[in-house]
């Protein structure tokens, strides 16, 4: 049986390892970092269906997960619209996810290769996350939060030219991602400051307030500048799973869920693959396909949603369906699933 490499040691790359593995398939995957490992994520896992954790075997990974189930949005500070989620969200770090990830693939004998940038021919699965991109303005940020008092499991918070997700996660924690317009900042002396500046500075100064007063953990503490979000501008002959090729807006909560969804699609073609039922090139062809069906259509769904969530006409629009609580939310909740 022919062995499937994998670059990148992300949800996808791991969760396919263990999809691949667990078919019997000889697996090597190559990760620049380590384990475990904090990153820049809402950890907010929207949509997961269970047929998805049954295909990749992951079931006991997310039972330290919590469930989130009810919802606030402010705008500028103040609370404009409360409601429950149309169906529970799980919460989980990707401090944890990952790590267990990474034990479940060596478990069924994966070979993972870490602080390893081995880059191999054309015949490899590509799972190492967006690509860079110097002339984008976007600027991310997350950090863990372990004594916060929230209004709701999901807080959402619309600044200027930002937005900011709280969650739970595990533990009893909560998880901060923001998504900011990249601006100049003032020299800080911590990684705290940092965080706490951008906050002020997109008119979120009372939400500063908040997290400064319940303390951070600043060894959680992540940024990640220079990507685009959107379908990613790969070569056309590589095959590429999560991130690496598709990155939706992260106000959705579907990135994890859909690296996962990628990974349970493309672990039986690749399956074939290494048995030689199927050939690479008529692999790659067909999973294309498949990932395109499983997820354009709500990546360009969030690209058109996200401009309300910043300044301008649009956005004054959403703060107008929210206050009045016109938004047909149940209607963009499934419409970005």
């Amino acid at each position: 049986m022919t062995s499937i490499t994998i670059i990148g040691g992300g949800v996808a790359g791991l969760s396919l390892g263990i999809g691949l593995r667990r078919r019997g398939v000889p697996v090597t995957l190559h990760e620049a970092g380590d384990y475990p490992r904090h990153r820049v994520c809402g950890e907010f896992l929207n949509g997961l269906d269970d047929a998805t954790i049954r295909e990749l075997g992951i079931g006991p990974i997310f039972e330290s997960a919590v469930e989130n189930r009810s919802m606030a949005w402010f705008i500028h500070d103040q609370l404009a619209y409360q409601a429950d989620l149309p169906e529970p969200a799980r919460g989980l770090s990707r401090f944890v996810m990952d790590h267990a990830l990474a034990q479940r693939f060596r478990e069924l004998g994966g070979t993972l290769q870490t602080q390893s940038r081995s880059e191999p021919g054309q015949e490899a699965v590509w799972c190492t996350g967006r690509l860079p991109d110097k002339a984008s303005p976007w600027l991310g940020m997350k950090c863990h939060l372990p004594d916060f008092a929230l209004t709701a499991d999901l807080e959402m918070h619309l600044g200027t030219q930002a937005y900011v997700g709280l969650s739970r996660i595990e533990d009893g924690k909560v998880n901060l991602c923001g998504l900011f317009k990249r601006q100049q900042t003032s020299p800080t002396s911590s990684r705290v400051e940092r965080l706490l500046d951008q906050l002020r500075r997109h008119g979120l100064s009372e939400l500063a307030r908040r997290v400064q007063s319940s303390g951070m953990d600043e060894t959680s503490f992540k940024s990640v500048a220079g990507f685009t979000m959107g379908t990613q501008p790969i070569p056309s002959q590589r095959v590429a799973l999560g991130d690496h090729q598709h990155m939706i807006c992260p106000f959705t909560g579907n990135g994890m869920t859909m690296a996962l969804q990628s990974a349970a699609i493309a672990s039986p073609l690749l399956s074939q693959v290494a048995q030689g039922d199927l050939t690479w090139s008529a692999m790659h062809q067909t999973l294309s396909r498949d990932l395109i069906a499983a997820h354009r259509s709500r990546v360009q769904r969030a690209l058109w949603v996200q401009p309300f969530l910043f300044q301008g006409r649009r956005r004054r629009l959403l703060e107008f369906a929210l206050r009045h609580r016109i938004l047909p939310f149940q209607t963009l909740w499934h419409a970005l699933r």
